[in-house]
């Protein structure tokens, strides 16, 4: 599949400077309704959101606090069916990994209820907490999520939360997650494939935690054409000037391919380099000249064509 390409960069991209960072108190909450069993690509969004949280939970360090909690997975019609699964603990992975396997969506979908429940189970402790919602659909049990998020975000607790809408087409649904997300100080991500799901879960993942200033990761496609661009996610101290880009193995910094300031976004659309090869994707602190990041990158020839007739009329068009 393709998202497991995109799984390996991640997985490359987070092990080495992870333990540099201050990990977040996390909980991922699951919506498991009943509209998750509709299906992309002929495989149903349940199946590839688990196959996904499978993959994302080999990424993360053992040490880092996390929990799981799903709606809608027991009972038809029933505002309640909210749970923790999993509490945040560190050395949970592996109790999540076998809960979501179980998850089989049935009910409707109390997402505002669900992330009130999850932030309050965070905030017991009074630290920086982080909620991570995937959903497919709106919210069907009558909370309005936009002011959910305000009233989090004013009881003064250091909580944020991310949403990853998938596979959402309706407008309203999608203006819900962003508004509940953006008013938690978060951010929210469209996801419309295994592969954007991935991406999406990456990112979030990598937010989580806090950069130590000598140390930042890179995610993004292990292989690209030439001449592209690709969307590489980051995470680093980003100072004025910090710069992504691509390098020959063992190349200076000042001998790059190509390269893309970081205030162009996150992810920043950097291009690959005109000539196909063995590349390395960096993360440069402009001060200092040093490279605080590395991930591998193969870059294939460019692949262009050009149609025709295949006859004609000597001096027509």
């Amino acid at each position: 599949m393709q998202h497991k390409i995109m799984t390996a960069a991640i997985c490359a991209a987070l092990a080495a400077p992870v333990a540099a960072q201050d990990l977040t108190r996390s909980t991922l909450v699951l919506d498991a309704s009943g509209s998750m069993w509709g299906q992309i690509d002929g495989v149903a969004k349940i199946a590839i959101a688990q196959d996904v949280m499978q993959d994302l939970l080999k990424t993360l360090p053992e040490n880092q606090e996390l929990g799981l909690m799903a709606y809608g997975h027991r009972r038809k019609g029933d505002c309640n069916d909210i749970e923790q699964l999993i509490a945040p603990a560190a050395g949970s992975r592996q109790a999540i990994s076998q809960a979501v396997t179980r998850i089989s969506p049935k009910g409707k979908t109390p997402l505002s209820a669900a992330v009130m429940q999850a932030a309050d189970a965070l905030r017991s402790s009074e630290e920086k907490a982080t909620v991570i919602l995937i959903s497919d659909g709106e919210e069907t049990c009558g909370l309005d999520p936009c002011a959910v998020g305000a009233e989090l975000e004013a009881r003064g607790v250091d909580f944020t939360l991310h949403a990853i809408g998938f596979g959402i087409a309706d407008d309203a649904a999608r203006a819900q997650l962003q508004c509940l997300a953006e008013n938690t100080g978060g951010f929210y991500r469209d996801a419309s494939s295994a592969s954007e799901l991935t991406a999406a879960l990456a990112q979030v993942a990598v937010t989580t935690s806090t950069p130590d200033p000598a140390s930042a990761t890179l995610m993004g496609p292990a292989r690209a054409q030439a001449g592209r661009t690709i969307d590489i996610i980051w995470q680093a101290p980003s100072e004025e000037g910090d710069w992504i880009g691509t390098l020959a193995p063992g190349a200076d910094v000042g001998a790059f391919s190509s390269r893309i300031g970081v205030e162009h976004g996150n992810p920043a659309p950097m291009p690959t380099p005109p000539q196909a090869g063995t590349y390395e994707i960096v993360y440069v602190r402009a001060e200092t000249g040093a490279v605080l990041a590395r991930a591998p990158l193969e870059v294939t020839p460019m692949v262009a064509s050009v149609t025709a007739p295949s006859t004609g009329l000597t001096g027509g068009l």
